[in-house]
C-alpha cells in the first residue's frame, strides 16, 4: 500500500493522497499532477500495517483508514491529528523533469 505527496503547481502546500494498492514487482501510478517541483514522497507500508517498507525523513498526513486528500493538514503534527490522520515520515523521489518516474521498492523482484 502507498499514498504519494506532490507540490501542485498553483498552490504553496503539499498534498498528500492515497492509498493505492501495489502488488510486488508491480507499478502504479500514484499520482497525475501538475507540480511545481520535481520532488515527489512516497511512502510504502505492508497491507493492513503500518510496517513501512520505505523510509523517510519527510512527514505528511495520511489516513491510516481509507482514501484521502489532505493539503492543510499537512502543515503540522497537530493539524494532521485534529484531522483524524496520522503523522508519518514518507521518502522523497525525484521525476528529475521526466512526466513519470518509476520506483522499485525492494529487492526480490528480479529473482
Amino acid at each position: 500500500m502507498s499514498p504519494g505527496g506532490y507540490d501542485a503547481q498553483g498552490t504553496s502546500e503539499t498534498t498528500s493522497r492515497g492509498w493505492k494498492k501495489v502488488a510486488n514487482c508491480t507499478c502504479t501510478n500514484l499520482f497525475s499532477e501538475e507540480t511545481r517541483a520535481t520532488e515527489f514522497w512516497y511512502l510504502a507500508v505492508k497491507s493492513g500495517s503500518f510496517e513501512e517498507l520505505s523510509r523517510g525523513t519527510g512527514p505528511l498526513c495520511v489516513d491510516p483508514k481509507s482514501g484521502f486528500r489532505f493539503v492543510s493538514q499537512n502543515n503540522s503534527e497537530s493539524s494532521c491529528r485534529r484531522a483524524g490522520g496520522r503523522w508519518l515520515n514518507f521518502a522523497q523521489g525525484n521525476t528529475q523533469g521526466r512526466s513519470s518516474h518509476k520506483l522499485t521498492l525492494g529487492n526480490r523482484c528480479n529473482q
